[in-house]
């Protein structure tokens, strides 16, 4: 009976912890670190502010969590697309539609990221550079060498390639406005088969 006690407990322990990051992703995509109060958190999640700190110790390690868990998940979705035993130029396509879908739906991924980037918060982009995005910065990395060789920096292609489509989705808001374009949400298939042309041809391609 203690034992089936203590793994109830343990269970409902880990829903409220995961509810809490799920609730909080939104928020802070929304408003950002601190635009968002501990009260907010809690009233998004239906329990009292004071319960929180059953599980956090304050909103810096509430945050820091909520960043990992935002970003862990895709982050090994993308690694085993990266480490399939496709041919390398088949797992590039895959790599590049996976991520611009992504982005393409999930708005509170792009905005958290792009929050993160423009803070600059130096502890914060530690985390994400050396644990969350270390393993698939370096497997895309290695993907990159295998089809470019020693011609091109294959860590600086990742990048490229990463932030061809990151950049495209910050700048959809303006797409529809510009001289000659009346598209106002950008096709994500289309877009994926754009950046390929460009990586593995070039722009003449």
């Amino acid at each position: 009976m203690v034992v089936a006690q203590s793994l109830n407990h343990s269970v409902e322990h880990s829903a409220s912890y995961h509810k809490i990051l799920e609730a909080s992703i939104p928020l802070f995509a929304d408003k950002g670190f601190d635009g968002v109060s501990m009260r907010d958190i809690a009233r998004a999640v239906g329990i009292k502010a004071p319960a929180l700190y059953n599980h956090f110790d304050d909103k810096q390690t509430l945050y820091l969590a909520v960043i990992s868990h935002a970003f862990a998940n895709k982050a090994d979705n993308l690694i085993q697309t990266l480490s399939s035993i496709e041919e390398p130029e088949k797992k590039l396509e895959q790599f590049i539609t996976q991520l611009t879908r992504m982005m393409a739906e999930d708005d509170s991924f792009r905005h958290l990221l792009q929050r993160e980037l423009l803070d600059g918060d130096e502890q914060r982009l530690k985390i994400l550079g050396s644990e969350v995005f270390a393993e698939l910065f370096l497997t895309a990395r290695n993907l990159f060498k295998q089809l470019y060789g020693n011609c091109c920096d294959p860590g600086l292609l990742a990048i490229t390639a990463i932030g061809m489509i990151r950049q495209h989705f910050e700048l959809q808001p303006l797409y529809q406005y510009l001289p000659g374009n009346q598209q106002k949400n950008i096709d994500p298939d289309c877009l994926s088969k754009h950046v390929m042309n460009v990586l593995l041809h070039g722009i003449r391609g």
